[in-house]
């Protein structure tokens, strides 16, 4: 049978709250009773219900990552590094690609909202009205969002880019470097980063 917050709380010799208060990392507790919190939920192979933390308002500590084409070289690595930097600051990542689908960004948008997510990074460009409007809805719900590898931000949002024509350059001084003369420079529309 699946364990419970009672069954640590009982378990440990410590009200609810203590436990509460370990979960959450808040308020004073001693490292001996926060220890002793730790070794019994790890016992009793607790996992707190993350679902139940966002009904109350707190953290689910999940990230929400949409690529517009996670088998893309680019957006793999980028979600690669992206999960990595999450794990060590102790967020999970749910990664969604869509394949450049208009329903599928709705979808994800809905789907990332329904789960409460602590913020949603996408590096996907939003064509058309019904995935703005999801968006919109995304912000006004305070849910940070950070667009990365856009240039142009949809709605009130923090946006990274990647300096392309330092890139460029820094590609171009390398070949120079090793005795190439001629040189070419093939790029897309320039509206994106590696699509």
């Amino acid at each position: 049978m699946k364990k419970n917050i009672y069954d640590v709380a009982e378990a440990a010799g410590v009200s609810i709250s203590t436990v509460s208060r370990v979960i959450n990392n808040t308020g004073r507790i001693s490292r001996s009773t926060r220890q002793r919190v730790h070794a019994v939920m790890k016992e009793l192979d607790y996992q707190p219900n993350v679902h139940a933390s966002a009904l109350t308002g707190k953290r689910t500590n999940i990230i929400g990552l949409l690529t517009p084409d996670i088998a893309n070289p680019f957006f793999g690595e980028l979600a690669k590094s992206v999960e990595e930097r999450a794990g060590e600051l102790g967020f999970s990542m749910m990664i969604c690609s869509t394949d450049r689908d208009p329903k599928k960004e709705t979808t994800y948008f809905s789907v990332l909202k329904q789960k409460s997510v602590d913020g949603i990074i996408f590096a996907t460009g939003i064509e058309n009205q019904e995935s703005m409007d999801a968006l919109e809805d995304i912000a006004k719900e305070g849910i940070p969002l950070v667009m990365i590898s856009q240039d142009r931000a949809l709605v009130p949002l923090d946006v990274v880019v990647i300096d392309d024509f330092m890139g460029g350059y820094l590609a171009t001084r390398h070949l120079i470097s090793l005795g190439h003369k001629t040189i070419a420079c093939i790029a897309g529309d320039g509206s994106t980063t590696g699509e």
